[in-house]
């Protein structure tokens, strides 16, 4: 079984992000678990080295810029799986989201949050249903979820990514990106929890616009994988 290390993004998440490491060490007892800790300034950071993660320390602004670095600390024999700071995702979850790939079914697989995403706040679900609307329109695609931050990773795939993201829009580009390179990309359904501790980072208007602007920038402009 290929070995699996699990990336975390994180910007001041001290509320979460010791109960997310200890439900992913329940879940992967196996798997190494690495934060990308991008600059918080709550002691994030600590805290997740107290919990027994490996800390990264990510100066550049962003999420995008994290979850590139955490990518990068991957070794070459190593599936990686995304997953936020905040405890919106159930670690109970993983092992749905590594199966294709241990299979071989899969290069990447994205772990939807449709239609089992109830307890997504309203707007950021009519927000997220639009653009994905949109993004199905553009490249013809069938997924239901481009946005997720739970996503698993084989080694090929993370290979063959040139991820230039700095943003939120990174999981768009990496979507698109592997549809347009041709690899393999499955979904899995995935249930969200609602925060309950701590600020979103996300802005809906100004993030929402954003990916916008990125996907007909890919979609007219800029073609396959970089």
């Amino acid at each position: 079984m290929i070995p699996v290390l699990v990336v975390i993004p994180c910007r001041d998440e001290a509320g979460d992000i010791v109960s997310v490491i200890r439900g992913f060490r329940a879940a992967l007892p196996r798997a190494r678990i690495l934060v990308a800790d991008n600059a918080s300034t709550d002691g994030s950071g600590e805290l997740a080295a107290g919990a027994g993660a490996e800390v990264l320390a990510v100066s550049d602004g962003g999420k995008g810029c994290a979850v590139r670095a955490g990518l990068a600390a991957a070794r070459e024999f190593e599936i990686v799986l995304l997953a936020d700071g905040d405890g919106a995702f159930d670690p109970e979850d993983a092992p749905r989201i590594l199966a294709p790939i241990e299979a071989k079914e899969a290069d990447i697989v994205i772990g939807s949050r449709f239609p089992f995403g109830e307890d997504i706040p309203f707007p950021r679900r009519i927000a997220n249903g639009a653009i994905n609307a949109l993004v199905r329109r553009l490249f013809g695609t069938a997924q239901t979820d481009l946005l997720s931050g739970f996503r698993a990773l084989s080694p090929a795939a993370r290979r063959s990514l040139a991820l230039e993201a700095c943003g939120f829009e990174i999981e768009m580009e990496m979507s698109l990106a592997a549809l347009c390179g041709g690899l393999r990309v499955v979904e899995a359904p995935v249930a969200v929890r609602r925060r309950t501790r701590g600020t979103s980072k996300v802005r809906l208007w100004r993030d929402g616009l954003r990916l916008v602007r990125f996907a007909f920038a890919r979609r007219f402009f800029r073609k396959g994988i970089e």
